[in-house]
């Protein structure tokens, strides 16, 4: 580290919360604890089996599976088109979306993040 980088990071860390601190070093902790003891990553990350999960309780819709119910994009989408924005693209073709094109280099910047913002999903 140069007496550059030891500048900025002083005058960085002067501005955090000590909650800030305390987090960024249980964080640095847990990352040597992983790297020194691989076995514990897999204890530690691992979280709960999902066929065990529970999922929301019975009758539960949320909001915003409310108002996409009836989204006029639907019948597109199971033909692997997308309606965004006002503008129509197709991510898959006959094979499904296994082999879906998420990227859409040639679209718009703004139909590609409402495309990856999923908002669309809920129908």
């Amino acid at each position: 580290m140069t007496g550059g980088d030891l500048a900025l990071f002083v005058r960085t860390a002067a501005h955090l919360q000590p909650g800030q601190i305390a987090q960024r070093a249980r964080l640095r902790t847990q990352r040597a604890a992983l790297h020194r003891f691989p076995a514990t990553a897999r204890w530690l990350l691992a979280g709960p089996d999902p066929a065990t999960a529970t999922g929301w309780p019975a009758g539960f819709t949320p909001l915003d599976a409310q108002l996409w119910r009836n989204w006029q994009g639907l019948p597109g989408l199971r033909e692997g088109r997308i309606d965004l924005l006002g503008m129509s693209r197709a991510l898959a073709g006959p094979g499904g979306f296994a082999q879906a094109d998420w990227n859409q280099p040639d679209a718009p910047a703004l139909w590609r993040f409402h495309l990856h913002y999923w908002d669309w999903s809920w129908g």
